[in-house]
């Protein structure tokens, strides 16, 4: 927006989705979104948008209580446990599914269910930079296009 050149600015159509101007619920909202998206799903390697995300050699797993991240992988109606990669693109998927399936069944240990709280407080707090690196490089691809992500862009 400082840039000399007026076409080097962004519109404020596209200044206002910026995640630094939207409300915690649609930077949740779009992360949900993304990891929902079919290349984000599979880890597709031929994908430029997974490369970026993955291109963070940094384990988000790591900013995750243990415990907790064992909670959250977990579905109890299932009896089965899902092994999240250090992917960010795993990071993406486990956000989704926190947000998809949180209220479907009871969950045991009352306990992480009240540490984690509400899961987009929980993962806005604990990813505070994710919704802005998300965003930076869906912003410099075609994914900006799509019916569902199409809103958080222009």
């Amino acid at each position: 927006m400082l840039s000399h050149d007026p076409k080097d600015r962004p519109s404020a159509e596209e200044a206002l989705k910026h995640p630094y101007l939207e409300p915690a619920e649609q930077q949740f909202e779009m992360l949900c979104k993304m990891g929902n998206q079919p290349e984000i799903k599979t880890g597709d390697v031929k994908s430029d948008v997974v490369r970026m995300l993955n291109s963070n050699s940094k384990d988000w797993r790591s900013q995750v209580n243990a415990d907790v991240l064992q909670y959250l992988s977990t579905n109890p109606m299932k009896g089965r446990t899902f092994h999240y990669q250090p992917s960010w693109t795993d990071c993406l998927r486990l956000i989704r599914n926190v947000k998809e399936h949180w209220q479907d069944c009871p969950r045991p240990r009352s306990e992480l269910f009240y540490l984690v709280g509400d899961p987009q407080e929980y993962f806005l707090n604990l990813f505070p930079n994710l919704p802005v690196e998300v965003h930076r490089i869906v912003r410099s691809c075609d994914w900006k296009e799509r019916l569902d992500l199409k809103e958080y862009f222009i």
